[in-house]
């Protein structure tokens, strides 16, 4: 699923690992269970799926022998980057907020400058600011609204993109908070 073609003029821009057996089937980025999770996380912060640029770091969804999910390997990463550095490049810096959820799209992404300890930061290369989330499938895993202090850290979090996405520029997100 490579999805380039979606990529308009969208102040926020979401990266998350890669396809699942839905998306797969749909073609079409976030819209199994995790998907579903996070369209109902934004919701209520008037987020919808039209405001966003959708992007996977990886555009296959990568299974083992039995087509059981797995991770995607170092040369997966690889021959998919390219794609990434693609989506970057379409978007012509008009996303004023990317998301990247999860460590592998951080990993991906960042390399060696991907640090979890600064979940909101402004990363210059893009012109824009980054907020580092857990991926919907993680919060799923620990029960989902249930998750307790992890969903609300990672539903909370989406304020802040709200924030960077209607408040432009590198102090942006600072001028919001009044």
């Amino acid at each position: 699923i490579k999805g380039l073609e979606r990529i308009k003029d969208q102040k926020i821009f979401l990266w998350a690992q890669c396809p699942g057996e839905e998306e797969n089937i749909k073609g079409l980025e976030l819209v199994g269970r995790s998907g579903e999770l996070l369209w109902k996380t934004l919701a209520p912060l008037g987020i919808q799926r039209s405001d966003c640029a959708v992007q996977n770091i990886v555009r296959c969804r990568p299974t083992d022998e039995n087509g059981d999910n797995r991770d995607p390997t170092k040369r997966e990463l690889l021959c998919c980057s390219t794609y990434n550095d693609q989506a970057i490049q379409i978007n012509k810096g008009n996303a004023r907020v990317h998301v990247v959820m999860g460590d592998v799209a951080g990993t991906q992404l960042f390399g060696k400058n991907f640090r979890k300890d600064k979940p909101i930061f402004w990363y210059e290369p893009w012109n824009s600011y980054v907020v580092l989330q857990w991926h919907p499938s993680y919060i799923l895993r620990q029960g989902g609204e249930k998750a307790g202090w992890d969903y609300y850290t990672w539903r909370d979090r989406f304020h802040a993109v709200k924030m960077c996405a209607q408040y432009s520029g590198r102090w942006g997100f600072v001028k919001s908070r009044g």
